[in-house]
């Protein structure tokens, strides 16, 4: 049963996951956000080959021969040294909600294997992440300020709704506040890896190939400047700031949608084991959020969750029923390239589940091969 459904009904939290089924696969770039976030149920709807290759190619500029070239803009220079090279996928001041009292984060990374105690500031994270690059190879991190800034605005936000769970209430926040919130969970919902990885089945290769199929058509005066673009190297910035420029565009059908409900605060017992942080971090249902009964959940704390609530302008705390809870931590490192926690044998439990479940998976792969 959900948990929406259920408050409903009787007031009390308890999550059931059986149709929590992860983000599900979307097919275009450019509509990524409003597939996997905003209706799962209809990526065919949704496919727009042309629309989403052209996403991909724009980047900042209007002229079809400049394609993708990173455009240093006025006033956001390029790269300097108060933006980091290493560029994190989750929020810096998310993650140090999730260290224990050594500040170690305890991460389990599928490449590797093994917990690995981590400082928050040093992982889930890669190297010019969110940059774009110019023809001169010159980094412009706009990008990655942007969501210094977002984040910076909603760290009080995250604060304000620790201090008042802690004293058992929900908190109070005006328009302004809400729609930075909803803002905060939309950008960090779609920004990392494990979920542009998914983007990915567009294949960009496939799309930049049609691309310059028809701009060779359009513009056979510029044949020689086309082929100048058209190498790998070319290729990879094209694809990058594609994705930088998509994940900048917000959709405003995602944040009317987050707008038109309320808040829901999960909250667990201050004793046992809590929520863990992934680099796939929501958690949701197969239903469009556009549905009542669809959930997202995004955990902020180790006792704290957050998701989308019901009626317009509410703000509910309730109670998360601690037997759900490895499930629902399961449902978080089985999508997830990382997760951690404060807890390392937590995690190492979780690690050797999901190495158990690929064991599995392979030998059942082997016996149906066979």
């Amino acid at each position: 049963m959900l948990v929406l459904r259920y408050w409903r009904k009787h007031r009390v939290h308890a999550l059931s996951t059986d149709r929590h089924l992860g983000l599900k696969c979307p097919t275009s770039m450019s509509r990524m956000d409003e597939i996997s976030i905003g209706n799962s149920d209809s990526e065919g709807a949704w496919l727009d080959r042309r629309g989403a290759t052209t996403n991909i190619a724009r980047g900042t500029h209007r002229s079809p021969i400049r394609l993708g070239t990173a455009n240093v803009r006025k006033g956001n220079p390029v790269a300097d040294a108060n933006t980091e090279k290493f560029q994190h996928f989750v929020a810096k001041m998310q993650l140090k909600r999730f260290i224990d009292a050594k500040k170690w984060l305890h991460v389990w990374n599928r490449h590797v294997g093994k917990v690995m105690p981590q400082r928050h500031n040093k992982t889930f994270g890669e190297t010019h992440l969110y940059s774009t690059e110019n023809e001169a190879g010159e980094k412009d991190t706009w990008f990655e300020k942007r969501l210094n800034a977002l984040e910076t605005a909603a760290e009080p936000l995250l604060k304000k709704i620790e201090d008042a769970a802690r004293l058992g209430m929900a908190p109070t926040f005006n328009e302004a506040e809400k729609a930075m919130l909803d803002r905060f969970f939309y950008t960090q919902w779609k920004r990392v890896p494990d979920f542009l990885g998914q983007a990915a089945s567009l294949k960009g290769s496939e799309a930049l190939d049609e691309i310059f199929a028809e701009l060779r058509a359009r513009h056979p005066d510029q044949l020689d400047r086309l082929a100048e673009l058209d190498t790998p190297e070319s290729r990879k910035r094209l694809m990058q700031g594609g994705k930088v420029q998509g994940l900048a565009v917000d959709s405003a059908r995602i944040l009317s949608l987050f707008a038109r409900r309320g808040l829901v605060i999960l909250q667990l017992p201050d004793e046992g084991d809590g929520f863990i942080i992934g680099s796939m971090p929501v958690v949701r249902t197969g239903q469009s959020l556009e549905d009542e009964d669809g959930e997202a959940w995004l955990p902020i704390t180790p006792r704290l969750a957050i998701g989308p609530g019901m009626a317009e302008g509410t703000i509910t705390l309730a109670k998360f029923d601690p037997a759900a809870l490895e499930e629902f931590n399961r449902i978080v490192a089985n999508q997830s390239t990382m997760f951690g926690g404060p807890d390392p044998a937590q995690i190492e439990k979780l690690g050797k589940w999901v190495l158990a479940r690929k064991q599995a998976k392979a030998a059942e792969d082997d016996d149906a091969a066979s």
